[in-house]
């Protein structure tokens, strides 16, 4: 049995570029928008578990700052007019390679049913320190960009984790004018 419970802080990469079927989707997140694209309605699902007040910080595919279409359109609009876009930070295409290829930005957003964006932070991240390809190996020597170790669960050694990273890329901050014209909807 699901408790709906509202939470302050959300960070996600949820599952994305897939559909389902529209009797899969719970009612109350086609009302808020109509859809069937995973992640629209996980975009959903986090305004109505958030507190008012509460922010989030979510993995999206492109698709969401530049679809075309009308759920993609609604859920821009809502994020901007309904409440609060703080800022968005545009990854490299191959940050999530070898398991994805897509394109993606992080949002990051905060719960206020009344608005209240008054200006958005971009940040175009050109580089991570590791290659774009599906062996992600380190691009400039170790020291100018922090250490690596291994994190480990018992005796299997899971992917490099970073201890510090330098990630290069320019950061502006807009106007809600410049959003509004520049995400079309």
């Amino acid at each position: 049995m699901f408790v709906a419970r509202h939470y302050s802080l959300i960070l996600a990469n949820p599952p994305f570029a897939g559909s389902l079927d529209t009797e899969a989707v719970a009612k109350g997140l086609t009302r808020i928008v109509n859809t069937r694209r995973t992640e629209l309605l996980f975009l959903a699902l986090f305004l109505r578990l958030l507190k008012r007040g509460g922010r989030a910080a979510v993995v999206v595919p492109d698709g969401v700052l530049f679809g075309s279409n009308k759920a993609h359109k609604e859920v821009r609009r809502m994020l901007v007019e309904d409440q609060q876009l703080q800022g968005v930070v545009k990854l490299p295409a191959g940050v999530f390679r070898p398991y994805a290829g897509v394109s993606t930005a992080i949002l990051i957003f905060q719960r206020t049913d009344s608005g209240g964006t008054e200006g958005v932070w971009f940040y175009d991240m050109h580089a991570d320190g590791l290659s774009l390809d599906d062996k992600r190996n380190l691009l400039v020597p170790e020291e100018k960009i922090g250490r690596r170790r291994r994190a480990s669960r018992g005796n299997i050694a899971t992917r490099n984790l970073w201890v510090t990273a330098r990630p290069t890329g320019r950061l502006h901050r807009s106007s809600t004018s410049a959003v509004l014209s520049a995400i079309r909807w």
